[in-house]
């Protein structure tokens, strides 16, 4: 059965989320956007894909967006993936261990004294 993401991977995720659904509705001039989350065995994956514009995702986009994204994603230790080209519409996938974040300490001997 799956497990419950960590409160990390869950944050980040909605974050992810939003900048894709954001970058969607400034850049992309779509129709269509699709979100999907998916629990596996041992994977949280989060897909957002639109039928808009595209890019060439083979040139570098240092965009805050995209760079936010990179980070959050690295955060977690997760694979962050972007499929685009021009008329073709975009992909943001990202892949994470839904533990990645937890602590196996005490989260009480954490807490600031």
């Amino acid at each position: 059965e799956p497990a419950e993401p960590s409160n990390l991977v869950a944050t980040e995720l909605l974050r992810i989320a939003q900048e894709a659904i954001n970058n969607v509705l400034r850049h992309a001039k779509a129709k269509q956007l699709s979100i999907s989350l998916r629990w596996h065995s041992d994977a949280v994956e989060l897909t957002v894909q639109d039928d808009g514009q595209g890019f060439d995702a083979t040139q570098e986009h240092p965009g805050f967006g995209m760079i936010s994204m990179r980070e959050r994603a690295d955060r977690m230790q997760a694979a962050l993936c972007l499929e685009s080209s021009p008329a073709q519409g975009t992909v943001v996938s990202v892949k994470v261990n839904p533990h990645a974040g937890e602590s196996t300490a005490n989260p009480s001997a954490q807490l600031p004294k």
